[in-house]
């Protein structure tokens, strides 16, 4: 069991199941990040199936598709953000990285911002 089930998942379940109410009543996500969570669960088939009586403007399409990347880099810097301290990288959250020996931790790095 990975230290975030045991932490946020109901003891003994194999495979628990993890919400956006149950990340924000845990408090590991903010309410306004679940609410954009929750519309996205909402709106999901409409922008994955282009459903025939949905607009399919491809600006807004572009538009959704932008807001669902920000999003995702919301999440991204909420569970894995980090700093920088004397050429060292310190996560704001070292719980959810693994770590490889003391005081170090596996870290894939990408380019671009």
């Amino acid at each position: 069991m990975n230290g975030f089930t045991a932490k946020y998942g109901r003891l003994g379940e194999v495979n628990p199941v993890v919400t956006p109410k149950s990340l924000c009543s845990f408090g590991v996500i903010n309410t306004d990040l679940k609410t954009r969570l929750d519309l996205l669960w909402i709106e999901r088939n409409d922008f994955h199936h282009l459903n025939p009586g949905i607009e399919t403007d491809r600006n807004k399409l572009e538009a959704i598709a932008l807001k669902n990347l920000q999003m995702l880099g919301d999440l991204e810097r909420m569970f894995f953000g980090y700093s920088v301290n004397e050429g060292m990288l310190v996560p704001e959250h070292p719980e959810y990285w693994p770590v490889e020996e003391p005081g170090e931790v596996l870290v894939f790095m990408r380019a671009g911002s």
